[in-house]
């Protein structure tokens, strides 16, 4: 019963029905009867944390990393995955010296080499390493991180994650050369964003390479031109609720439009953007 629903959550989590997913997880871990030191609780929470973290409820999402961190017998392979979703977690709530901290543990046990650590590993840190010190400004430190994972990048056959943790790298190198003005310079990085996430059907990567692409438009004003990237990730992050995507998009939709002095349209989306943002913790 705990494996069926787990794949059954894993199942709805797949086509973005959260709550079905959570009330799958949630049964399982019942099921479990607090027994946290069965390798199936840790996926459990793993991936519950996963839907919370995507409906933003990052301080539930952060509880059920954290469980899987106190587990008697963690295995290395499930302590390094929760210490670095604790600190994608972190990064979402504007708590980037945590996030650091946690992020810094996760490399620290992949840079063990213990057994049946994923050979992405290290790629996958350094991208959430890269996006931490670009938000708290250390643009030559996200260089650094960021590029240290493309070269660590490895093919995965067995799974889309090589495409995916690619992507991610070259999202926070795009936006980091856009942060300096070097627009020319960041375009290839998002373009090659998009084309790996599309080419995998990564709807969440997706959302946030159309705006990215919207923003680059807007930093050289071009506000326009920045308005479709920007629907098209609001677009798919509605489909799949995807809040705080949601949020980034109408707000950076309202910030093009009161630009071409489009007034009512600017106020519309920033109302849009206030529900999602009163909702996530």
């Amino acid at each position: 019963a705990i494996d069926y629903l787990l794949l059954g959550g894993q199942s709805a989590g797949a086509v973005f029905a959260n709550d079905e997913a959570i009330q799958s997880f949630v049964w399982a871990l019942d099921a479990l009867a607090g027994d946290d030191a069965d390798p199936r609780a840790w996926a459990v929470r793993d991936a519950l944390g996963d839907v919370f973290a995507t409906v933003g409820r990052y301080d539930d999402a952060l509880a059920q990393h954290a469980a899987v961190l106190a587990a008697p017998g963690l295995a290395a392979n499930a302590a390094w995955r929760a210490h670095r979703k604790s600190g994608n977690v972190l990064e979402r709530q504007g708590q980037y010296a945590a996030a650091l901290d946690a992020l810094a543990q996760a490399i620290s046990i992949v840079e063990s080499d213990a057994p049946g650590i994923s050979p992405l590993a290290r790629s996958m840190v350094n991208a959430d390493i890269g996006l931490v010190r670009w938000r708290r400004g250390e643009f030559d430190l996200a260089i650094a991180a960021c590029e240290a994972g493309l070269r660590a990048v490895q093919d995965d056959p067995n799974s889309f994650d090589d495409e995916k943790t690619e992507a991610r790298l070259h999202s926070t190198l795009g936006a980091i050369k856009a942060s300096r003005g070097d627009y020319a310079p960041a375009r290839p990085h998002f373009e090659r964003s998009l084309s790996l996430h599309t080419l995998v059907d990564d709807l969440p990567g997706m959302v946030v390479s159309h705006n990215n692409l919207g923003y680059l438009w807007q930093l050289q004003s071009e506000y326009e031109r920045a308005i479709e990237p920007y629907r098209v990730a609001e677009e798919i992050a509605q489909r799949i609720n995807l809040r705080y995507a949601l949020i980034f998009a109408n707000l950076n939709m309202a910030w093009a439009l009161v630009s071409l002095s489009r007034y009512a349209e600017a106020e519309t989306r920033s109302r849009t953007a206030m529900a999602p943002a009163q909702e996530i913790n």
